[in-house]
């Protein structure tokens, strides 16, 4: 059998910093990467896809076909503007992309570096715990009428970024609700 020669071998390179901004800690060691991207990270639990970090420029169609077939069971989304740590301290922000609202057994959905118009297309899907980490929202009132609507949500987490206003209306919902400092997210 012959060495394969260097341009045989896959390759991934990471540009910019070298640095891909996601917390692993959740798995207590026992997760896999499962795939990585520019555009997303798949960390698995026993080999099946469990919780997903993905970028506006992230589809399913760049996902190998085992995962995309057990994107089903992701659990927990990051949904952040870039996975570079500089670009976010500068705030650039991002939409919602429509794909979230195909991923039904998803539980904990954190949003970093968001601008968030509306909620409403989620209501439906089994998410437990919001987590709002540097978000712009342009209407209080749809927000969270649409996040009352949510019918599995317990507990919304949320940093400075969210006004005592909003906080306020978020506490009348009667979810656990923890707001945290900068260094926590």
């Amino acid at each position: 059998m012959k060495k394969p020669s260097d341009e045989e071998i896959p390759r991934s390179i990471i540009k910019g910093n070298g640095v891909i901004r996601a917390d692993l800690n959740f798995t207590q060691s026992k997760g896999d990467l499962l795939f990585l991207s520019p555009k997303c990270i798949v960390v698995g639990l026993d080999s099946l896809p469990y919780m997903l970090f993905a970028t506006p420029e992230f589809s399913f169609d760049i996902l190998p076909v085992h995962i995309k077939n057990n994107i089903h069971l992701i659990r927990e989304i990051v949904f952040q503007s870039t996975f570079s740590v500089e670009i976010n301290r500068l705030g650039e922000y991002s939409y919602l992309p429509n794909w979230l609202e195909e991923v039904q057994g998803l539980e904990h959905l954190h949003l970093k570096y968001i601008i968030i118009d509306d909620l409403i297309l989620l209501k439906d899907l089994s998410i437990q715990h919001l987590i709002l980490d540097n978000v712009k929202y342009n209407d209080k009132v749809k927000l969270i009428q649409s996040i009352g609507l949510f019918k599995y949500l317990k507990e919304v987490s949320c940093d400075k970024s969210v006004d005592a206003e909003l906080i306020e209306s978020i506490k009348k919902l009667n979810l656990k609700f923890t707001l945290y400092s900068e260094e926590q997210s």
